[in-house]
């Protein structure tokens, strides 16, 4: 399941008793929640000055030599924490 993450154009769409739902513009299921177009609501994000939000990757490569080292590394230098690393090959 996808999840927006700030920065990703997003969609509003009121729901049936569960209120509004936000998915990515991109995500496959807004053209099927979107033929209902009484329903669509503008959303955006709000800015914050350090916006902290978890997100979950899969990454699949194709056998680099030290792939752990060279993500870790990318993901600190962006300024980022990882709190959860799983490796299969």
């Amino acid at each position: 399941m996808l999840h927006p993450i700030p920065g990703d154009e997003i969609v509003g769409y009121i729901t049936r008793g569960r209120g509004v739902a936000v998915h990515t513009r991109m995500c496959p299921n807004v053209q099927n929640l979107m033929y209902q177009t009484k329903r669509r609501i503008a959303v955006e994000w709000v800015a914050a000055r350090k916006p902290k939000f978890p997100v979950q990757l899969t990454i699949r490569g194709a056998r680099p030599r030290r792939p752990s080292r060279e993500i870790t590394a990318v993901i600190s230098g962006a300024g980022s924490n990882i709190h959860n690393l799983q490796s299969r090959p």
